[in-house]
């Protein structure tokens, strides 16, 4: 009878652990990788990563203080920051040579400081504030189906941040410095290069012409001035760049995110080195697969570079869900059979819910037993557990649009 009644508390802790799920990290790479965390809480930690981005090439003249990076259509382009002309450049991706020259007509390069991109426009963001009492930020929109032409036209997006209420000169002693911003789901998302306390407020804005006020959604602490910024669209994941007061470079990646709250998911720090091998990294972007280009301008006697990065090797498949947390487990209806199961255990799930998916079991030292990668036109599994000892494994399906996860039993 005790055994018996053990046995329903088993099951019952496994019932809950099933439908309710356990919250923890649940990337491997971390030092505090949890494997009975189905739902990430943002806790992971790593060790120091060092990585040395690849010396692509060394940018003419024309670029001398490179700040800003995109990728359309294939095509590097890049700017230059205060006080420079009001131009932007098409690049070599390998050589970093000037392949052609745009006058961006009506908008000063008062303090040009990066560039973001969506299916439609170029946006420059014209929003350096070094003395952080500018009150004329503003980011030009270009269309790019003029990018062929010698001279484009901009409309313009004013705004100012919904927290600033001092507007007193500090000449690299203020939290009002901007260098870095993307576009994602219709908005624009800056980030602050904080002078005073070396962190970074994201911000988002109207990616449309008129006045607005950016509204601060959170905080980070960086540990440094950031100066760029990116998205991955193929996996979620975003990369900060950016150096610190002694001139350590340094990228943060973020993945595995709540959608809209950046700093809720994983957040893992990637030195790069410093400006005597990098000279002042300024500019990131995304290409695909996980790699991507970063510039940087002169740093004292050295030149401007083009460096290329990869990311893969830390994010491997994570991919951030831009779905609601817990989409993926109620439309995939996943059932595991039976329960406890013995010589086999049969998953079946909605096959609409499951492109490119891959179902995996773990015992819970976090060994993997058993993977496969499913086509798109199966909607169940039977696996031969007859090899396994008894005792309690851990379940796992997932996708690009998130991960399902069980604890089961072997009887």
């Amino acid at each position: 009878m005790y055994r018996q009644l053990f046995l329903c508390f088993i099951l019952c802790l496994i019932s809950s652990f099933s439908l309710e799920g356990q919250s923890g990290c649940t990337d491997p790479q971390a030092i505090n990788f949890d494997i009975m965390a189905t739902e990430n809480d943002g806790s992971c930690l790593y060790g120091a990563t060092q990585y040395q981005m690849e010396q692509r090439a060394t940018l003419p003249g024309e670029l001398v203080e490179a700040s800003g990076l995109a990728y359309l259509d294939g095509q590097l382009w890049s700017h230059n920051d205060a006080g420079n002309l009001s131009e932007i450049y098409r690049i070599d991706s390998l050589t970093g040579e000037v392949l052609q020259t745009v006058l961006v007509g009506g908008f000063e390069n008062e303090d040009w400081e990066d560039m973001a991109q969506n299916d439609t426009h170029l946006f420059i963001g014209d929003f350096g504030n070094n003395t952080g009492d500018r009150m004329d930020l503003r980011i030009g929109q270009i269309d790019r189906s003029n990018l062929g032409n010698l001279i484009v036209s901009t409309q313009i997006i004013n705004f100012s941040y919904s927290d600033q209420t001092d507007f007193t000169e500090l000449l690299n002693a203020n939290d009002y410095d901007c260098e870095a911003f993307f576009f994602y789901q219709d908005s624009l998302h800056l980030f602050t290069k904080n002078w005073v306390d070396e962190q970074t407020r994201h911000y988002t804005l109207p990616a449309t012409p008129g006045t607005h006020v950016a509204q601060l959604r959170e905080t980070f602490d960086t540990q440094g001035l950031v100066t760029g910024a990116a998205i991955d669209e193929q996996n979620g994941t975003i990369s900060l760049l950016g150096y610190t007061p002694s001139g350590v470079n340094f990228m943060w990646l973020l993945y595995d995110y709540q959608p809209n709250h950046f700093f809720s998911g994983n957040i893992r720090k990637i030195n790069l080195g410093t400006g005597l091998t990098n000279s002042q990294t300024e500019g990131i972007i995304f290409t695909e697969n996980g790699s991507g280009f970063v510039v940087s301008e002169n740093f004292n006697f050295l030149p401007p570079r083009l460096l290329a990065f990869n990311t893969k090797q830390w994010i491997g498949d994570i991919t951030t869900s831009l779905e609601e947390p817990r989409f993926l487990e109620t439309a995939l209806d996943l059932k595991i059979s039976p329960m406890p199961f013995g010589d086999q255990i049969r998953l079946a799930w909605k096959a609409d819910y499951l492109e490119n998916g891959v179902v995996e079991i773990f015992d819970l030292l976090g060994n993997s037993v058993f993977r496969k990668q499913l086509n798109n036109f199966e909607d169940q599994l039977l696996v031969n557990t007859s090899h396994l000892p008894k005792g309690p494994y851990f379940a796992k399906i997932s996708n690009e649009k998130g991960v399902v996860s069980k604890v089961i039993l072997k009887q």
